[in-house]
């Protein structure tokens, strides 16, 4: 019953539209088309104000009790953009569900139409999840007890997994098959992604080993003769060891050579 009731509703307002163009002059022969473009044009206009006011009420409110509470933890939010790619949301889900009465007189377009908002949509929440990724990372390196922590490869190896998982939404979107169904094809392809995959997971693995071996943290002061490093760790990832050395120039290191090559520590000084 409420499906026939949205598509009544969507075929009156679809009429009036059409009748709105043939009243002005238009040929009938022209008049969808230049519906559908009357159509197209204000869903763009109401899409792009729906992202301007949903981003400046949500940014607005939490800025304004950012500065009342004085949280440390709200400003890393807005810093970090979270609440801008969650105002990109709202517009994506009404451009989705509005297409229909958009492309009522072309049909065979819709599915497509909105396959490619979902995928808008797809990217929108990685870009979000992505950014709350980052704001975890900084919170919890602030932790006394895990700065000697890899945080930073365990949010960097998340955001690969979040960006695979996305990565095959869309595939399952655009051919119409169901996840599942790709996510045994990946099983299969185990081998060949390990192989593809091989740099991340073994400088996954090593900077599992550096902290459980408490072999570098954040803060300590390493020399690298190979490499030619002599300064402070500022931040340890899955793919590289940062450097800020001594003369305030920077040195990248891979992170698995702090497992498989000699360097110095001096932190035992201290």
């Amino acid at each position: 019953m409420e499906l026939k009731q949205t598509f009544s509703l969507q075929e009156k307002f679809a009429n009036w539209v059409m009748e709105l163009v043939v009243k002005a002059g238009v040929s009938k022969e022209s008049a969808l088309i230049v519906k559908l473009l009357i159509l197209l044009s204000t869903l763009i206009l109401l899409v792009t104000l729906i992202d301007w006011i949903s981003r400046k009420t949500i940014l607005a409110l939490v800025k304004r009790y950012a500065s009342k509470r004085n949280n440390k933890f709200m400003d890393i939010l807005v810093e970090k953009k979270i609440f801008k790619h969650l105002g990109h949301i709202i517009p994506a889900i009404f451009a989705k569900y509005a297409m229909p009465v958009v492309l009522f007189e072309f049909k065979k377009f819709l599915p497509f139409a909105q396959g490619v908002f979902e995928i808008i949509m797809v990217v929108v929440i990685v870009m979000f999840l992505q950014a709350v990724l980052k704001v975890l990372k900084v919170i919890l390196m602030e932790i006394e007890s895990l700065k000697d922590k890899p945080v930073a490869s365990f949010t960097q190896l998340f955001g690969i997994v979040i960006n695979v998982l996305a990565l095959l939404v869309i595939i399952s979107i655009v051919t119409g098959k169901p996840l599942w169904a790709l996510f045994t094809a990946v099983g299969a392809m185990s081998a060949v992604l390990a192989l593809a995959f091989k740099n991340i997971l073994m400088g996954f693995a090593a900077s599992i080993q550096i902290s459980t071996n408490d072999l570098l943290r954040n803060g300590d002061w390493v020399e690298f003769s190979k490499y030619g490093a002599d300064g402070i760790v500022t931040d340890i990832n899955l793919a590289t060891v940062k450097i800020k050395n001594w003369d305030n120039t920077d040195t990248t290191i891979p992170t698995t050579a702090f497992t498989t090559e000699s360097f110095k520590n001096w932190i035992g000084l201290s």
